[in-house]
């Protein structure tokens, strides 16, 4: 009784439903013979219109193909919508075969038509316009009406026996699920069903199998389930692909290594009758033991593919490291270079300002006293020094002498020295070594003690110094 009631409701509700779309049906059929009319009255005025409709209705005639927009599909397998791509195309069919019939009877209200170029007329423009707009709007009425592709064979199985299955590999071509496959080292299941109502029972049968637990674990680690729905397109190109001559089909294929040759086919079921969880395992367990090496040899190419990937980034660090290194020891060398640049035209100007300051010295020094004794019974010194070693060293550099009065300051003898090649002036010290105070040894730094006199600091007749330069030279 329970049956029968819901059997009854059941019914109902499918022909109320069926009543539903009849009326929607007839309501789009009534709205698009009406846009029709309106096209009919507005192509008289607009011959571009009735001329791209008809170009289009004799290209769908001779079979070419209705373009796709661009905003719908992008290329991409993965953003692309089969279903509103194929509903797109049935209905720009059908808009370019109603544009077709559209009569072009002759305009009796406008004494000029629009056309191209720069003497369109404003009435002729707004015409084509309006009429590329209609022509949208009868696209979009049969939009719903055209026929959706079918639905793929993982919405159909998990929809009938449930999400517990192995794994399915959703691609558009037979060539596409290869390259799945073998990029994931797995030998791919191609399943092709039969669309004849008498296979349906060996076609359940075979998708109660794929729901078996101990059938799942054993494939999942060498195999990957393909197969496309019986009316589609890959369907077909799978069955050429394959040379299939009966539905349904049933084996293990692998992408061919052998020279010209993209499909291998490793082993084929009967499918007389399907096989049951035990003797698919037992099957498809015998074909990995003969044919098992092509996983290992697809395992070593992609461990040879995935190590050259390693490789080419290592190559690439490694050159980026030095190309770093190198950048860092130019931008270093540059700065050597530099320094050292400022350090020479430094040094450069130093000579120049102690030339200069020495051939000013050298002119103030004038003339050295020939005698001892001059005729005003001015007494004078000899001086006796030796220079400090230039750089540093430990030994003493060259020996310089002259004659001084008792009455010039130690500032000329600072002069004197500046002129004979003293590396550092200010700082510089000399030391008495004889004169008054036999065994004592009197030192004078400059500019400390640059106003005395020789004769008060004790310089008289010859006398020898030890020069210190300012710079830290030799004792």
């Amino acid at each position: 009784m329970m049956r029968t009631a819901s059997t009854s409701s059941s019914t109902t509700n499918s022909s109320s439903c069926s009543k539903r779309h009849s009326a929607s049906m007839h309501l789009r059929i009534t709205l698009l013979f009406l846009v029709v009319a309106i096209m009919a009255t507005l192509t008289s005025s607009s011959p571009s219109l009735a001329t791209s409709s008809r170009a289009s209705s004799i290209r769908s005639a001779k079979g070419h193909r209705p373009r796709v927009s661009a905003q719908r599909c992008h290329g991409d397998e993965k953003t692309c919508s089969p279903t509103l791509a194929a509903q797109e195309v049935a209905a720009q069919a059908a808009a370019a075969a109603a544009a077709a019939l559209l009569p072009r009877p002759i305009s009796f209200f406008l004494g000029r038509r629009g056309g191209g170029g720069k003497n369109a007329s404003l009435t002729g423009i707004i015409m084509s316009t309006l009429g590329s707009f209609l022509k949208r709007v009868v696209s979009t009425l049969l939009l719903p009406l055209a026929p959706s592709p079918p639905p793929s064979f993982t919405t159909t199985f998990e929809r009938e026996y449930g999400p517990h299955h192995p794994p399915f590999l959703e691609s558009t071509s037979l060539l596409h699920a290869l390259a799945s496959a073998r990029a994931s080292c797995r030998l791919l299941i191609v399943y092709l069903p039969s669309s004849s109502p008498r296979d349906d029972k060996r076609h359940k049968a075979f998708c109660r199998t794929l729901t078996d637990p101990d059938l799942i674990r054993f494939l999942l680690p060498a195999f990957v389930l393909w197969s496309p729905p019986p009316s589609s397109t890959a369907h077909k190109l799978a069955m050429k692909e394959l040379s299939v001559r009966r539905l349904p089909y049933l084996g293990v294929v692998h992408g061919g290594r052998e020279a010209g040759r993209k499909v291998s086919v490793k082993s084929l079921h009967h499918f007389k009758p399907p096989p049951s969880p035990e003797q698919a395992v037992v099957w498809l367990n015998r074909t990995l033991e003969i044919h098992g090496h092509v996983l290992e040899e697809d395992k070593k190419d992609r461990a040879f593919v995935l190590s050259e990937k390693k490789l080419q980034i290592e190559q690439k660090q490694e050159y980026s490291k030095a190309l770093l290194a190198d950048r860092e020891r130019e931008a270093t060398e540059k700065a050597k270079a530099a320094a050292a640049a400022a350090a020479a035209a430094a040094a450069e100007t130093k000579k120049q300002e102690d030339e200069t300051r020495r051939a000013r010295k050298k002119l103030a020094l004038g003339n050295e006293p020939k005698e001892w004794k001059a005729e005003d019974d001015e007494i004078c010194c000899k001086i006796a020094a030796r220079m400090p070693q230039r750089g540093g060293g430990k030994e003493g550099g060259k020996k310089v002498q002259r004659t001084f009065r008792a009455t010039d300051v130690l500032e000329k003898v600072f002069d004197w020295l500046d002129v004979e090649g003293l590396e550092e002036l200010r700082g510089a010290k000399v030391v008495l070594a004889g004169g008054r105070g036999r065994g004592v040894r009197m030192a004078y730094v400059y500019p400390e003690d640059k106003h005395k006199t020789l004769g008060e600091a004790g310089i008289e007749g010859q006398v020898s110094l030890l020069v210190e330069s300012g710079g830290g030279g030799a004792k």
